[in-house]
């Protein structure tokens, strides 16, 4: 009759293996250990990056065509302010 606990112990279902398979034979069959917390907050913020990822493409604008708009509305601005007449009476 083998044992209770130790090293070569027969449980029910698994067979007798040294304690150096068995640790290799654990590396390799259980899962990692995964804070819940951290890993609902990690998938949150791959969400919130695709959303973002999604309204970029959606709404955004290439930098030059917003350089460019920016480039219009300057000179717009200054075109305006050289025709504009200066009285005295007003300042």
């Amino acid at each position: 009759m083998p044992r209770a606990g130790g090293i070569g112990t027969l449980r029910a279902g698994y067979p007798r293996v040294s304690l150096g398979l068995t640790r290799v034979l654990l590396r390799y069959h259980m899962g990692l250990v995964v804070n819940l917390r951290t890993a609902r907050k990690q998938a949150k913020r791959r969400r919130s990056e695709q959303e973002a990822a999604q309204n970029r493409l959606a709404h955004g604008r290439p930098k030059a065509e917003t350089k460019l708009h920016r480039a219009n509305s300057d000179k717009a601005k200054r075109d305006l302010e050289q025709h504009r007449i200066e009285r005295k009476d007003r300042p």
